[in-house]
């Protein structure tokens, strides 16, 4: 959850090591109201459920030939108590990223939304999709998508315009 930090004066430290970043960040602090919406979605979280705390299409397994009863999570290592609604926010997240709706490098793949369904309708069974939830998801997803601004900054040593229109949707 350090993307909640990224404008606050004592962020994790390891935004300011690489300059790309560090300039990246400052450009965008000044373009959005960011240091302030940013704590305000932090202020949301809900810590109700244990959550993987990364779920992204490259930690999930697919056993058998039926996704919404064979898929399974690895690389728990963000796991903990958390919200729900991050894990969620997540799945949409790569969808919108990585499923090619952002990202310029792939054409849209809708398929993967019988894989979202999926994992909605698993959640349910546990935490209702109701008002409050939701009334967190998009936040979160707006902070997800931003996340993947920074990294993709990082990855790329400096901005791109993968990674302003990831901020500016975050």
């Amino acid at each position: 959850r350090w993307v909640f930090d990224l404008f606050a004066t004592d962020r994790p430290g390891f935004l300011d090591t690489n300059p790309a970043v560090a300039e990246w960040t400052a450009s965008f602090l000044h373009r959005a109201s960011a240091a302030e919406l940013l704590p305000a979605v932090g202020g949301l979280w809900q810590p109700e459920a244990i959550i993987h705390g990364d779920v992204r299409f490259e930690n999930c397994l697919v056993a058998g030939d039926q996704p919404a009863t064979g898929l399974v999570f690895v690389d728990w290592e963000q796991s903990g108590c958390g919200d729900p609604a991050w894990d969620l926010a997540s799945v949409l997240h790569e969808y919108f990223s990585v499923g090619g709706v952002i990202s310029l490098a792939f054409q849209p793949d809708h398929r993967l939304a019988r894989a979202i369904e999926a994992l909605l309708e698993g959640y349910s069974t546990q935490w209702p999709l109701d008002a409050a939830l939701l009334d967190r998801l998009v936040p979160f997803l707006g902070v997800k998508l931003l996340h993947r601004a920074v990294q993709i900054v990082s990855w790329q040593q400096g901005n791109s315009s993968d990674a302003d229109r990831h901020g500016f949707l975050g």
